[in-house]
């Protein structure tokens, strides 16, 4: 009979809804006046629940305005086991925006929180806080209030003046930065022929060599022929006449920044001779190929570019 009456106590233990329920343990206020527009209030709640019970996370209020002078700023939660069961711990986090004319009471609304054990679910009422908030400043000041002073009280004091920060520095690294950059821009236009450099000589040499680059890398454009007359009138637009086989000594006297390319240019008016007036294109392109006399543009090209 003993041994019945403990086993039907036992299983009436584990099958009672209170202890599924849960149950309010603390609610750590905050102090309930002192407050000014601003300030933030926290409340800590902790709750004991079942073993397996869970906080309902839409039962949680969401951080946002709750009216038109209190704000939720924060809503956090976390939970730990005690003793065979789940407590919780919530911490709220408010701020209030009311601008009282005169000390007043306000109310942090009730919240209610639900924890679902297993197919149970039980509710939690959190109490409203009342508070007391004050003014920043008298709104109404009464003239003669201090008047056995020989003063009056003061209305809103005047906002404090910037203080200004020496930027010579700064300012000094500025326009020099200004003015290097400035100066690279201008190198840079008169490099690449920009306004206002436009008038300036034009580079025969430079304008032949992107061409003869250009036949060179498209093989249904490789002309030999046209790639020889493409530098010939850079030859004669240089010397100011046409220039032939026999003038290169006198060329490169009247410009000597071109000698370090003698070699390649008498090479190139052996086979501009072979080409054109044997007719022999085969040895011509033997002799100076089209990739050759891409890199001779090349190098006279450069050399006109950095002068003499």
């Amino acid at each position: 009979m003993r041994l019945f009456v403990l086993l039907l106590w036992l299983v009436l233990l584990r099958t009672d809804p209170g202890l599924a329920q849960a149950r309010l343990v603390s609610v750590a206020e905050p102090k309930a006046f002192g407050y000014f527009m601003g300030d933030v209030l926290r409340r800590r709640i902790t709750v004991d629940a079942g073993a397996n019970a869970e906080l309902i996370a839409a039962s949680v209020p969401r951080p946002g305005a709750i009216s038109y002078w209190l704000d939720l700023r924060a809503a956090r939660w976390t939970w730990s086991r005690r003793a065979g069961r789940r407590r919780f711990e919530i911490d709220l986090a408010y701020q209030t925006f009311y601008a009282p004319l005169e000390p007043k009471r306000r109310v942090i609304p009730a919240i209610a929180l639900r924890f679902r054990d297993g197919g149970e679910t039980s509710t939690v009422r959190i109490a409203p806080f009342t508070f007391l908030t004050s003014p920043l400043r008298e709104i109404l000041v009464r003239r003669g209030l201090g008047a056995e002073q020989g003063r009056e009280l003061p209305q809103l004091m005047p906002d404090v003046r910037p203080r200004l920060r020496p930027t010579g520095r700064e300012r000094s690294a500025l326009l020099a930065s200004a003015a290097v950059g400035l100066g690279a821009l201008a190198l840079l236009a008169y490099h690449f022929a920009w306004w206002p450099f436009r008038a300036r000589p034009h580079r025969p040499f430079t304008a032949a060599a992107r061409r003869i680059a250009a036949r060179a890398a498209d093989a249904e454009a490789a002309d030999l022929e046209r790639a020889y007359m493409d530098l010939h009138r850079a030859f004669d637009a240089t010397a100011g006449h046409s220039l032939l086989a026999g003038d290169v000594t006198a060329f490169l006297d009247t410009h000597p920044a071109f000698a370090a390319c003698r070699e390649g240019i008498e090479r190139f008016f052996v086979a501009s001779r072979t080409l054109f007036f044997a007719g022999d294109a085969r040895r011509a392109g033997s002799d100076m190929p089209l990739a050759e006399l891409a890199q001779l543009s090349a190098r006279l090209a450069a050399t006109e570019r950095h002068g003499p």
